[in-house]
């Protein structure tokens, strides 16, 4: 539930107060409360239209490329949603034990776009980059510039010393 007096990054779900405008971390122009609460519930109202089941006549798109495993986990996030996949064994792949078997899972073109948040979601969830500064992704440390930004936590510091002073990266 969002509190209709706050603002709301609808990147990373982060409050904030009335005043501020856009969120320090993905960059982009917070929303109300109340739009937010717009946006799930206009997501709940597309999760129930949806069947949950595949007819034999929608267009496909290729959503994942993975090891069974790991597409079954996904189905079972997906059908939370009430997406359904179509998982396959991949054409022409290697036969001769060189690695896991690799599958391709499909939703329909319709769900497609909703899909790949779900699974994009879930892949920064898994790999922790939620957890860290989109901004600083790219910084490097640069002796030879005034001042260097962690690429861990995205503070700005003098590169006179060989640590960050905020979070004990060390790039010595």
């Amino acid at each position: 539930m969002y509190d209709i007096m706050l603002k709301y990054c609808p990147s990373c779900g982060g409050e904030f107060r009335p005043e501020i405008q856009s969120c320090g971390i993905c960059e982009v122009p917070l929303v109300s409360g109340a739009e937010m609460q717009a946006k799930d519930s206009e997501r709940e109202a597309k999760k129930m239209g949806r069947s949950g089941t595949l007819t034999g006549g929608e267009e496909m798109v290729q959503l994942h490329r993975a090891p069974l495993a790991d597409l079954r986990y996904l189905e079972g996030m997906l059908a939370e949603e009430r997406i359904a996949v179509r998982i396959s064994a991949e054409e022409g792949g290697c036969k001769k034990g060189c690695g896991p078997p690799m599958f391709v899972m499909e939703v329909s073109k319709v769900d497609a776009q909703d899909a790949a948040r779900i699974v994009e979601q879930e892949y920064r969830r898994m790999t922790a980059l939620d957890d860290h500064l989109p901004v600083a992704a790219d910084a490097v440390f640069n002796p030879e510039e005034e001042e260097t930004t962690c690429p861990a936590c995205g503070f700005k510091f003098p590169p006179t010393t060989t640590e960050c002073p905020d979070c004990g990266l060390n790039f010595g």
